[in-house]
């Protein structure tokens, strides 16, 4: 690969990555609305409509073959992807975000380990200085928020779901990795996630939460849809191009990326409900920007027969 294509690909990462940030602080704050204004708090209703979008490319995508292992992973995919989202929405329910901001990180070093691990990545000591500069970055946005205190208040369920979440997302950041070298497109990739993690979607949905759905008082019903919609449309988002950034790069920035959503929340304090942006919160915002562009720029060495993808299909 030359120069200036692999600089095209880093940059397309990072681009892509910052996408995916956004869209996953986006879907936070739809969640918020939609629990403590209308008390619609549904994760697996939420979630279940992204996988049926997933599912119908099946409809297009008719006798995939596959191997038997291959399948078998690709369960563990969906069951560690649908499970994360779960968790994650849970533990906001039972515990403060404080905890769950510095808890979720851990799916970055667990992302790390297993890449070194399974897909025989070799990362330097620079690299694994930028994943400690991340938590640095993450505990500094905390400080600058003023609630670190309401990390020692918290619920120890709430917290062991976001512990839970994030090794579950790191699970799941490094299946795609894998499972991208066993899908000749995105199309396909989606019809697999969707015949797999509809099922368990669905019951989760109806162990958890089909009771309380059926005596739910949809008096905004509208407003409800609108924000689930959109909600499930943010989720597509991540979907289409989080695998985007692990194949110009890798599953380790598409975890770094990810922690750019405190930095989007920011954002939306500042321009949306006039919060002020105070020093650690900038401090923050640069230890992530310097953490990224090093781990991007830094050169990585990827096993023989990499990530690959014929877009051609998709």
């Amino acid at each position: 690969m030359t120069t200036a294509s692999n600089t095209g690909s880093v940059s397309r990462a990072v681009i892509l990555g910052q996408i995916c940030a956004w869209a996953t602080s986006t879907s936070s704050l739809v969640s918020q609305k939609l629990s403590k204004e209308y008390g619609f708090s549904f994760p697996s209703f939420q979630i279940l409509l992204t996988y049926m979008i997933l599912a119908l490319f099946n409809l297009k995508k008719k006798n995939i073959k596959i191997s038997r292992k291959t399948s078998l992973l690709f369960w563990v995919y969906s069951t560690a992807d649908v499970m994360a989202n779960y968790l994650v929405v849970r533990a906001f329910r039972q515990t403060t975000i404080v905890s769950v901001t510095i808890i979720l990180w851990f799916s970055t070093p667990v992302v790390f380990i297993a890449s070194v691990l399974f897909l025989k990545h070799r990362y330097t000591f620079t690299h694994w200085a930028m994943c400690a500069l991340t938590l640095a970055a993450v505990v500094t946005q905390i400080l600058g928020s003023g609630s670190f205190d309401s990390l020692c208040h918290s619920r120890l369920a709430g917290n062991l779901f976001a512990l839970g979440a994030a090794l579950l997302y790191g699970t799941s950041n490094i299946m795609l990795e894998v499972q991208l070298k066993d899908v000749d497109s995105l199309t396909d990739l989606w019809a697999h996630l969707g015949m797999r993690g509809l099922p368990l979607a669905l019951a989760i949905f109806f162990a958890a939460e089909y009771k309380c759905f059926v005596n739910f008082d949809f008096v905004e019903g509208k407003n409800i849809m609108l924000l689930v919609l959109l909600f499930t449309f943010l989720l597509m988002c991540v979907y289409c191009f989080a695998p985007l950034v692990v194949r110009f790069k890798s599953a380790a920035l598409l975890c770094l990326s990810m922690l750019f959503n405190n930095a989007w929340s920011v954002f939306y304090n500042y321009f949306f409900f006039c919060d002020k942006i105070n020093i650690r919160e900038i401090i923050s915002l640069f230890c992530l920007v310097i953490s990224v562009s090093v781990f991007t720029l830094k050169d990585e060495k990827k096993p023989k027969g990499g990530v690959s993808i014929n877009y051609e299909n998709v």
